[in-house]
């Protein structure tokens, strides 16, 4: 059943929020935080193999802090023309995703991303419950991914 007393501006605002959480916990390598946005029962479609996690499998706290602790300082990751949409108990968010880092090895991360998110209202709150991120493929039968794209 849908609510008539919520707001969609309040609505896209505390959706808003949750993703800008997301955000600082990444950037702040902070593996509960970065979890917590999260319902317990969420298909993640990750950069990184495999094709995909669920529930469980998808908060590999040991895999998250590994990832975490391979940049040196802040992970940088600034969102681009973010559209979210707000229907009853469901949000629907895409945008750009830059990645940027320096790594324990030395390496420069600058990737640009696609990125889909699935949010459901669990308890009165907004949670992720389907996270998609992806690059575009070179179609000359490499299938090699195009990470040097920038928008």
């Amino acid at each position: 059943m849908v609510s008539t007393s919520r707001t969609s501006h309040d609505d896209h605002e505390q959706v808003h929020t949750v993703l800008l959480a997301r955000e600082r916990a990444i950037r702040d390598k902070d593996v509960l935080a970065s979890s917590s946005v999260y319902v317990p029962d969420v298909t993640v479609f990750a950069l990184a193999p495999p094709l995909s996690l669920r529930g469980q499998a998808a908060f590999d706290e040991a895999g998250t802090r590994a990832w975490y602790d391979s940049f040196t300082g802040p992970i940088g990751r600034q969102r681009r023309d973010l559209v979210v949409e707000v229907s009853g108990d469901v949000a629907c968010a895409h945008c750009l995703v830059h990645l940027t880092g320096r790594r324990t090895d030395g390496v420069e991360t600058d990737l640009w991303f696609r990125e889909t998110l699935v949010l459901r209202r669990h308890d009165d709150t907004w949670l992720i419950s389907h996270e998609h991120a992806s690059v575009p493929l070179l179609m000359d039968g490499s299938g090699a991914a195009a990470t040097q794209l920038h928008p």
